[in-house]
């Protein structure tokens, strides 16, 4: 490939002429946290821990800490970790969710570092810089070839310094270009803030509209009080259609694209159910015919992790239920959407998993689910309770979308300042 003028070819590819190539080593220290031993752990009281497990990516995890008490950690203030170090999991650094790179923040502290966590030192690049580039693609692809061990994968100290970086040649290109990601980083930062919020909102007014505790305008009286089972016209499930025997004889599943999904409650927690679905040929979804969906169904599992309630999208032109799952088919007094939002967030979610039948992989049955009463408004009113929801819902996907497309912009503006392809000074 033809390099063009003022440009060079390297070991990370293509940089201007003036940037140097370096190990991460020779810019960079890494220091190692204490072994701190279990025995002297406290789960509540004294200075928090950061082990590998907190962790996370971009921003530590504290949902499981342990802590360590200040008397002792008086004595350990070389592993005190302050705002703006950059700290790294040495063990499974990389999962499905990202890279357990994470940067420490006010709210964080104060902290102690723990073995197998390890915290950047800059010594010859700008700070935030240096959060730029450990941040990007580039690193974490070298770093994967890197990474040791099958049963716990895992990086050593030299491992983690051992890739090459391209750094400009002078501290405020820099500091120019950290700065520029930063502001980026904000945006997002202020996104997510709000989305957390509207969340927060939306979740208060469910509680509100869905109990009746607040009425909309128009709307007064007493609501019914009716078994679920007075809203149904069906309530079935994958083995309705057969006997075990027969069901083994008939459905034929397969991993590549057939006529039909083959819907199972682990499709409906994935965000792109698309990606790893099951299918059925055509011949298995018209004995399965009982429990075709078609879109806007709802849903609800009865073994393993029960209550979990989903309204059905449909995502392909055919689709039909798998097991593990009940199909409500709702009658006319109620709106499937009101019926979701009640058992999803609403009242309903607590005496679903009041109905959990073992205390072992969790069972729900199909009387314990009619026999649920519930306080129904009219259908006029329960339109009004969704029409409101759904608005709000509609604002935060909204936000959403904005916070993933600046994400998507972040990375491509990492890409051309990173290689230098766009220059800001």
């Amino acid at each position: 490939m033809e390099v063009k003028p003022g440009y060079k070819q390297t070991e990370v590819g293509v940089v201007p002429d003036d940037w140097s190539l370096k190990r991460l080593g020779e810019v960079v220290d890494l220091q190692v946290g204490y072994a701190f031993k279990s025995a002297w752990f406290s789960k509540y009281d004294g200075v928090p821990l950061l082990r590998g497990e907190n962790v996370g990516y971009g921003r530590p995890d504290w949902t499981d800490t342990r802590n360590l008490p200040l008397k002792m950690a008086k004595h350990l203030l070389v592993y005190l970790l302050k705002p703006d170090d950059i700290v790294i999991g040495m063990d499974r650094t990389f999962t499905k969710s990202g890279t357990k790179i994470s940067l420490i923040q006010d709210r964080d502290c104060p902290c102690l570092l723990v073995q197998r966590v390890g915290k950047f030192v800059p010594r010859g690049c700008d700070a935030q810089f240096l959060w730029t580039l450990l941040s990007s693609a580039k690193y974490w692809q070298s770093l994967k070839v890197e990474q040791k061990g099958m049963d716990i994968p895992h990086l050593s100290r030299s491992e983690i310094l051992s890739p090459f970086v391209a750094l400009p040649p002078t501290r405020v290109e820099q500091e120019v270009i950290a700065a520029a990601l930063s502001d980026i980083d904000a945006l997002i930062t202020g996104l997510e803030k709000l989305i957390t919020k509207k969340r927060d909102i939306k979740q208060g007014v469910m509680q509100e509209l869905l109990t009746g505790k607040t009425r909309l305008p128009g709307f007064s009286g007493e609501w019914e009080v009716v078994q679920l089972d007075d809203c149904l016209d069906l309530l079935t499930d994958f083995e309705a259609n057969g006997s075990f025997a027969d069901l083994a004889e008939n459905v034929h599943v397969y991993d590549n694209e057939q006529f039909a999904w083959y819907v199972r409650a682990t499709d409906l927690e994935n965000s792109t159910p698309n990606k790893h679905i099951r299918y059925v040929d055509e011949k298995t979804y018209k004995y399965l015919k009982k429990t075709s969906l078609y879109g806007g169904e709802v849903l609800i599992t009865k073994r393993g992790e029960i209550g979990k309630v989903y309204l059905f999208d449909q995502k392909t032109p055919y689709a039909t239920l798998g097991p593990n799952l009940y199909l409500l088919k709702l009658n006319s007094k109620v709106l499937p959407y009101y019926i979701y939002l009640y058992f999803r967030y609403g009242p309903g979610n607590k005496l679903l998993t009041k109905n959990d039948a073992s205390t072992t992989l969790g069972a729900l049955y199909k009387n314990d689910v009619k026999s649920i009463q519930i306080d129904l408004p009219s259908i006029p009113e329960q339109q009004a309770i969704v029409t409101v929801l759904h608005v709000m819902e509609v604002e935060i996907n909204g936000l959403g979308r904005q916070r993933d497309k600046t994400r998507l912009l972040k990375q491509g503006m990492m890409q051309e300042l990173l290689s230098g392809r766009v220059r800001l000074v």
